[in-house]
C-alpha cells in the first residue's frame, strides 16, 4: 500500500475573497497557520485525483471533496515540516519519469492526441499534471527519509502474516499457496508499507494539534 498523501501549495497575499472586475476569482477555504488553500486549488486537487484514479469528475461527491479538503491540509502540514529541513526536491528527470508512469496506466496515455485530450477532459494541462507530480515525489521522499529507516519488521511478524492471512486468503480462493521463503520480501515490504503509513498518520495527528487550523 503505498501512502496516497498528495502535496498541495498555493500562496496568495490576500486573505479574503479576490475581486477583479465585479467577479469573484477565488475564495479561501482553509487555512493553516498562514498557509492558504484556495477553493481553485481545492478544486484542481479534486480533478487531478480523478485522473489518476480514472474516475469521472462528475462521479465525486461532497463527502469526497470533504476528504481531498482533509488530505490538502495535511499536506500543507507536511510541507511545512519539509521546509525546515535539508530537503532536496526531485528533479526534472524524476519528474518526467513519473509522469511517463502516470501516461502508461492510463490507455489515452500511449496518444499523444489523446492524452491531452484526456487532460482537457479533467480540466487539466499537462504543466499542472505536472507540477502536482513533482510534490507529490517530494512528499513521498520525505517521508521515506524520516520514517522508513525507523521501521524494522521482526521475522515473526512476516511469518504471522503468512500464516493467518495469506495462505488462508488463498485457500479459500482455492489459489496455489507459495512458500513463505517466495513471498518473504513482498511481506516485508507490505508490512513496512502499513507501518510507515500508521507513523505518518499518527505524526500529522499530533502536528494538527499544534496548528492553527481553519476550514471556511
Amino acid at each position: 500500500m503505498i501512502c496516497r498523501l498528495r502535496i498541495a501549495l498555493l500562496v496568495f497575499l490576500a486573505a479574503a475573497p479576490v475581486m477583479h472586475a465585479g467577479q469573484l476569482l477565488d475564495r479561501i477555504v482553509a487555512t493553516v497557520d498562514s498557509r492558504i488553500i484556495a477553493e481553485s486549488e481545492w478544486e484542481e486537487a479534486v480533478r487531478v485525483e480523478c485522473l489518476l484514479e480514472g474516475r469521472p469528475v462528475e462521479q465525486i461527491g461532497a463527502a469526497d471533496r470533504q476528504a481531498t479538503l482533509q488530505r490538502l491540509i495535511d499536506q500543507a502540514l507536511l510541507q511545512q515540516q519539509m521546509e525546515n529541513t535539508g530537503f532536496e526536491p526531485a528533479t526534472s528527470e524524476d519528474v518526467a519519469e513519473r509522469l511517463r508512469n502516470v501516461r502508461e496506466r492510463l490507455p489515452q496515455g500511449q496518444d499523444d492526441a489523446a492524452w491531452h485530450a484526456l487532460l482537457a477532459r479533467y480540466g487539466l494541462t499537462e504543466d499542472t499534471l505536472r507540477q502536482r507530480l513533482a510534490l507529490q515525489l517530494d512528499l513521498e521522499r520525505y517521508i521515506d527519509q524520516r520514517f522508513r529507516s525507523t521501521v524494522y519488521v521482526e521475522p515473526a511478524a512476516v511469518e504471522a502474516y503468512y500464516r493467518d492471512q495469506l495462505a488462508p486468503q488463498l485457500q479459500a480462493k482455492n489459489a496455489p499457496v507459495p512458500s513463505l521463503a517466495e513471498v518473504r520480501e513482498r511481506i516485508e515490504r507490505l508490512l513496512t508499507e502499513q507501518r510507515v503509513n500508521e507513523l505518518v498518520a499518527s505524526w500529522l495527528k499530533a502536528l494538527r494539534t499544534q496548528t492553527e487550523i481553519q476550514v471556511r
